[in-house]
C-alpha cells in the first residue's frame, strides 16, 4: 500500500516538534509539506526534514497531494483551518484544545459529518500503554465507582488568567483522561472559584463529578501552587489504579487488598492509530465528536463565565 501522505500547518514549539517525529517515524506515512507562517520556522522545518514549505496553507492544499493534514497551530487560528481541510474531504489531526471553546470543537464536528474526511483530535494520553491498559483493566474488573484527577502546576504568571484558557487550553488532556476512564458526566459541581485581591481568578477549581454509570469523582485544576503534579486514581469494587502522570507515568495498581500487574496491550500512538483508521475506514479513540463532550467538561469545571 502507498504511504499515507501527509502535510503539516504550524511549525513551531515543542508539541509541533513531537507530531513531525512520529509522522517521520511511522512506516505507514510520509511527511510531504509543510506551512507555516513565520519564514524562519518555515526554512528551518522544511530543510531538516526536505520537503516544500509553504507560508500560505492554502497553497500547499492546492499543490501537494495530502491524505492527511496536521494543524498544530495557536487555538484561535485552529478552527478555520480544519474547516478548509475538511472541506477539502482530507483527513485531519486536530490538535488540542480543539477550538477556543465547546461552540467551535461541535462547528467542526458538525463540518467532518458532511466531509469524506476523517478527524482526530490530539488527546493522545488515550494512547499511551499505561492509560490502555487501565483501560483494558477496567474492561476486565469492572466499571470504576471513584475518579479522582489532580492537574496542579507551578505557573503563579497564569493567576488571573481567564478560566478556559487555563482548563480547556491547558488542563484539557487531564479532563479528557477522566472521561477516557469514567465514562460521561452527568454532573457538575464547582466548589472553589478563588478570589485574589478582589479579582476573580481561574487558577483554582475544585468540582465535584457524577458520572453517568454512577461513579462519582473529583478534579482538582490549581495552578501558582507548589510544583507540577498530574495524578490519577481510579477506584472500582475491589480495584484502585494510582497513576502519576507527572514524569514516566508509574502506576500502581490494587486488587482485592493485593499489588496487581496491568495488562498488557499493543498500544500505538496517535499517528499510527489514526494511519490504521484510515486503511480500515475506522474512527479514532478521539473523535471530534467525543472532544465536544470534553471540552464542554472542561468548561463546566470552570463553573459560570
Amino acid at each position: 500500500m502507498e504511504p499515507i501522505r501527509v502535510g503539516i500547518v504550524g511549525a513551531g514549539g515543542r508539541h509541533v516538534r513531537s507530531h513531525l517525529e512520529m509522522v517521520t517515524a511511522c512506516d505507514k506515512t510520509v511527511l510531504t509539506a509543510v506551512s507555516e507562517v513565520v519564514a524562519e520556522r518555515l526554512d528551518e522545518v522544511s530543510g531538516e526534514f526536505d520537503v516544500p514549505g509553504y507560508e500560505n496553507y492554502r497553497d500547499m492544499l492546492d499543490d501537494a497531494a495530502l491524505d492527511i493534514v496536521h494543524v498544530v497551530t495557536r487555538p484561535n487560528d485552529l478552527t478555520p483551518i480544519v474547516l478548509e481541510v475538511l472541506s477539502r474531504d482530507l483527513h485531519v489531526s486536530v490538535e488540542k484544545p480543539p477550538g477556543l471553546n465547546s461552540a467551535e470543537t461541535k462547528t467542526m464536528a458538525d463540518a467532518e459529518e458532511s466531509s469524506k474526511g476523517t478527524a482526530i483530535v490530539s488527546l493522545n494520553r488515550r494512547y499511551e500503554p499505561v492509560v490502555r491498559s487501565v483501560v483494558k483493566l477496567l474492561e476486565d474488573h469492572g466499571p470504576p465507582t471513584s475518579i479522582r484527577g489532580v492537574y496542579h502546576k507551578h505557573m503563579p504568571s497564569l493567576i488571573g488568567q481567564t478560566a478556559h484558557s487555563l482548563v480547556v487550553y491547558d488542563a484539557i488532556h487531564h479532563v479528557d483522561l477522566t472521561r477516557c476512564f469514567g465514562g460521561d458526566v452527568t454532573d457538575v459541581i464547582p466548589l472553589i472559584r478563588r478570589r485574589i485581591e478582589g479579582i476573580e481568578s481561574s487558577s483554582h477549581h475544585e468540582s465535584l463529578l457524577q458520572f453517568e454509570n454512577g461513579a462519582t469523582g473529583t478534579f482538582s485544576s490549581l495552578y501558582g501552587v507548589g510544583a507540577r503534579v498530574q495524578r490519577m486514581e481510579v477506584h472500582g469494587d475491589g480495584l484502585s489504579v494510582y497513576m502519576d502522570m507527572t514524569g514516566d507515568t508509574p502506576v500502581q495498581a490494587w486488587i482485592e487488598g493485593k499489588a496487581a500487574s496491568l495488562p498488557h496491550v499493543d498500544a500505538k500512538n496517535e499517528v499510527e492509530f489514526f494511519a490504521e483508521c484510515i486503511e480500515e475506514g475506522t474512527k479514532p479513540l478521539t473523535t471530534l465528536q467525543d472532544a465536544v463532550k470534553t471540552v464542554r467538561l472542561a468548561e463546566a469545571i470552570c463553573g459560570p463565565s
